[in-house]
């Protein structure tokens, strides 16, 4: 069998499967999905929005999203939008042409941003939707800001998340790094077109007389749904499943007896299919268990996502966690799962984020437990975090040996990267 006639077989299976399985699209058969998005989104996409685009979770609360609907400048973008789709599934003849149907253009974006700030004054249901964002931490960078300049804010992050959305997985534009996070599709692929055509249409129908941002909206979440890469919405709520015994555990723990609040184990993903867990992993899995044997932390996090090979069913917390339990006799309630990142710098964003979610102390440090190779690129990746996530996701970073690191965490972790979908 050829490579090519693989890759068809293959990609005809992954829209058969990220189109139904979700309920979002139907497949290249015209057969109808079972929800409209809209009206009844399944949970992965409520997942999904939630992590990415709370802010527009929260513009479509009961009142406020009534209030935003009658607004005569909101109305007239959405109408816009609608008709540019409509003329894009008749007239365009590739995906990109069509995508750029959905996406936000700079006026796009300043127009429903000058409207929101305006309506912003008189509207008491906008003015109560700003504190709870604010203390989600899901825009920290603008923490400092004024309530309309936070808004505006949050509002350009989910259209700049919109866009890269469907740049990646529309238009097969590179993502920061294409071996893992790319597009499932070849750009002329006749059934990817297709799919995504009759996708717009039936958005363009569905919410062509809704909220202003729902057409590009549901066409990002389509993006991933075609992909098959709902990633961020695998195992939440993180605080249930296995990390409900941890999470019991931390409410009863005498956190003075402990120098570290955990001891941090990142990820090491094969790049051989056939492997579950990587040897290096568990090499790392047993040097954390050594130190907390000495009482050093009462919690192991080990962190990582599905991430090598690409599309792997294997997750690299998941797998280390029953490595720990089932091989090492570590008790359950010890390990805690983080189980979205998908790099070094993400491994101490996201453990930063479960302290949040857990509830443990946030005055103490963290101990990072990893091989030298590992301990030494985390003590030169500052540089690299603030590049890709405006920020370094760690305060007084120190080494304490060639392969253990302590480190503070810092508020500005729980910030969204708008361009990353799968560990945003």
């Amino acid at each position: 069998m050829t490579n090519r006639t693989n890759y068809h077989i293959h990609k005809k299976n992954l829209l058969a499967a990220g189109l139904v399985g979700l309920g979002l699209l139907w497949s290249c058969t015209s057969k109808v999905p079972a929800t409209d998005p809209a009206a009844a989104p399944n949970n992965t996409q409520q997942i999904l929005q939630q992590k990415i685009y709370p802010v527009l979770v929260a513009l479509q609360k009961d009142r406020l999203r009534n209030e935003l609907q009658k607004n005569a400048v909101l109305q007239g973008v959405a109408r816009q939008r609608a008709q540019r789709v409509r003329q894009a599934t008749q007239n365009c003849q590739d995906v990109p042409c069509l995508a750029n149907a959905v996406q936000w253009s700079s006026a796009d974006v300043q127009e429903a941003g000058n409207a929101l700030v305006k309506a912003y004054a008189g509207s008491p249901a906008l003015k109560e939707a700003i504190q709870p964002l604010r203390e989600s931490g899901a825009y920290a960078l603008y923490a400092s800001q004024p309530d309309t300049a936070f808004l505006r804010s949050a509002w350009q992050h989910a259209t700049q998340a919109m866009n890269h959305a469907t740049d990646v997985y529309l238009k097969g534009k590179k993502p920061r790094y294409p071996k893992i996070d790319a597009i499932s599709f070849e750009g002329t692929d006749p059934a990817f077109q297709q799919t995504v055509r009759q996708t717009l249409e039936k958005v363009a129908n569905d919410h062509g007389k809704g909220l202003f941002f729902k057409i590009p909206l549901h066409a990002a979440l389509q993006a991933l749904a075609i992909n098959g890469r709902d990633e961020a919405a695998r195992y939440e709520p993180l605080q249930e499943g296995m990390n409900a015994a941890p999470f019991r555990q931390a409410k009863t723990t005498p956190w003075k007896k402990y120098t570290y609040s955990v001891i941090l184990v990142p990820g090491f993903g094969p790049e051989d299919p056939a492997i579950v867990l990587e040897e290096k992993a568990k090499v790392r899995c047993r040097m954390a268990l050594e130190r907390f044997e000495k009482g050093l932390a009462p919690f192991i996090v080990v962190s990582g996502g599905n991430v090598h090979p690409n599309k792997t069913p294997y997750n690299e917390a998941v797998e280390m966690k029953k490595y720990m339990v089932d091989n090492l006799g570590v008790a359950e309630e010890v390990v805690i799962i983080e189980t979205h990142a998908r790099h070094t710098t993400t491994n101490l964003r996201n453990t930063n984020r479960l302290l949040y979610l857990l509830q443990l102390p946030l005055e103490k440090p963290i101990l990072v437990v990893t091989d030298e190779s590992q301990s030494s690129y985390i003590l030169r990746f500052e540089k690299k975090a603030i590049q890709e996530l405006g920020y370094a996701p760690f305060a007084n970073l120190k080494k304490l040996s060639e392969v253990e690191t302590e480190y503070y965490s810092v508020p500005a972790s729980r910030h969204i990267d708008p361009l990353d979908h799968l560990d945003p």
